[in-house]
């Protein structure tokens, strides 16, 4: 945490099996009340939800969101499923974003790869309400997937979108977005739309990320404020072009709640290495918009083995970006750390009073 804008950081581990209990696939993100929004996957699969209001000095449990199968979907009696203390459905890669008057969390529910959300009201410090019962996207169950960190975003009316891509091969790596066009009213979730084709298949293994792979990644990002550019939604996801095996990152944005896009335009000016884990975040003071991912290199003999994290942005609602620029001091090289996660999953990053953080 820090309380001079960033300058200086102090670290401590606050999910150690006691009152947060044990934490994976962890997110945060600040309410224009000041509470800090916590998610993550609880020790029995569900989707933990915590807020502190106090910068984030301390964490209180909210709810757990359990997560839900289909209507007439039955789970397979596969291991994971029998493990004790597990739910029959379990949770992954939960994601978590505000709008003016309410938090809102999105997951896939496995082992039938449904994408859900519940929401809550927000009305002040400490403030809010109970979150909703889970809403699946209407999808048959197996074509859902993964939203990667930054799947929904909410719109200044309180209306929800999320993304996701679904779990099919490289033939089928498609990109889909919902909306929820009343939030927390009664309406639910649309049939989704379909966003991009992306030749990104989940655990597409590059000479960066050998082990675990990557996937497109897709994230969502909106001023919801009232700033100047509170119309549009964002989205941000990883491509692999024809004729290469170098991945780029995309970027387009809507102005309809994703009815339809603007025409995808290419992060990145350097196209021989590969480009992933893109992240994307909206300063609500000014309505600027901030993209990162990590760009892969050589300096170890091995092309494209190693990582950078390289950054733009974007002052006129994304009609145009400055030129991308290294953000990490270092290289680093994801075999380094000798274990199967690599860089892991997925990047997130911050934007707020004019600093972007990765």
């Amino acid at each position: 945490m820090s309380f001079d804008g960033g300058r200086t950081w102090t670290g401590r581990l606050i999910a150690t099996g006691a009152a947060l209990g044990h934490a994976c696939d962890a997110r945060l993100v600040w309410d224009r009340y000041g509470n800090l929004w916590l998610t993550h996957i609880a020790a029995n699969g569900g989707v933990a939800v915590e807020v502190s209001t106090d910068g984030g000095l301390s964490f209180r449990r909210v709810t757990e969101i359990i997560p839900t199968a289909p209507k007439g979907y039955t789970a397979p009696k596969d291991a994971r499923s029998r493990q004790p203390g597990l739910l029959p459905n379990v949770s992954d890669e939960p994601a978590v974003a505000v709008g003016p008057g309410s938090v809102w969390v999105s997951y896939t529910s496995l082992p039938s790869g449904v994408l859900q959300a519940a929401g809550a009201k927000v009305t002040g410090l400490g403030h809010f309400g109970s979150f909703s019962a889970p809403q699946s996207v209407p999808t048959k169950a197996g074509f859902g997937g993964f939203p990667g960190a930054g799947g929904i975003a909410v719109g200044p009316r309180g209306q929800v979108l999320v993304v996701y891509q679904n779990m099919g091969g490289q033939c089928c790596s498609r990109i889909y977005t919902a909306l929820d066009p009343d939030g927390l009213g009664p309406r639910g979730f649309g049939s989704p739309r379909l966003l991009a084709d992306t030749n990104v298949q989940v655990g597409l293994r590059i000479p960066a990320q050998p082990n675990r792979g990557i996937g497109a990644v897709p994230s969502l990002a909106r001023d919801w404020n009232g700033g100047p550019h509170s119309g549009p939604v964002y989205a941000v996801w990883t491509q692999r072009p024809k004729n290469t095996a170098n991945t780029a990152i995309m970027f387009q944005y809507s102005d309809d709640n994703g009815t339809t896009w603007s025409t995808a335009v290419r992060l990145g000016g350097d196209h021989a290495v590969s480009q992933f884990f893109p992240a994307i975040a909206v300063d609500q003071c000014t309505g600027d918009v901030a993209v990162s991912w990590y760009k892969s290199g050589d300096t170890n003999g091995h092309p494209n083995s190693d990582a950078q994290i390289w950054a733009t942005f974007s002052v006129d609602g994304g009609a145009t970006f400055a030129p991308d620029f290294r953000v990490s001091k270092g290289t680093s090289n994801a075999k380094d750390a000798k274990n199967f996660f690599d860089y892991g999953d997925y990047a997130g990053a911050a934007f707020v009073s004019h600093r972007f953080y990765q």
